[in-house]
């Protein structure tokens, strides 16, 4: 059993859950439809399960299956500094977004 594996079909760890893939598929299902776009384009991964070399481009690869046209970036985000500093950058991002 491949750890990373296990993100993507947790039942391979004996758990009843949706995998990476299906939770943030489901995320952007729950949001405006008109964001859906601007969501998939702006995936931020952190922490250390999130270190796996390739897990970017699994999910990207996942979430091509949900969504045909996202053509966007995910961003690996490799320290707790990085990561509030692009969250402030997104709380800013979205803020403008609902002004206009």
């Amino acid at each position: 059993l491949r750890v990373p594996e296990a993100l993507f079909r947790p039942s391979l760890a004996g758990l009843d859950v949706d995998g990476l893939h299906k939770l943030v598929y489901n995320s952007v299902l729950k949001c405006d439809s008109d964001l859906h776009r601007e969501l998939c384009g702006n995936i931020v991964l952190s922490g250390g399960g999130m270190m796996f070399p390739g897990i970017s481009d699994r999910l990207h690869s996942e979430l091509i299956k949900f969504f045909p046209w996202v053509m966007g970036w995910i961003v690996l985000v490799d320290s707790p500094l990085a990561f509030i500093a692009l969250s402030l950058y997104l709380l800013q991002l979205f803020a403008d977004l609902y002004r206009e």
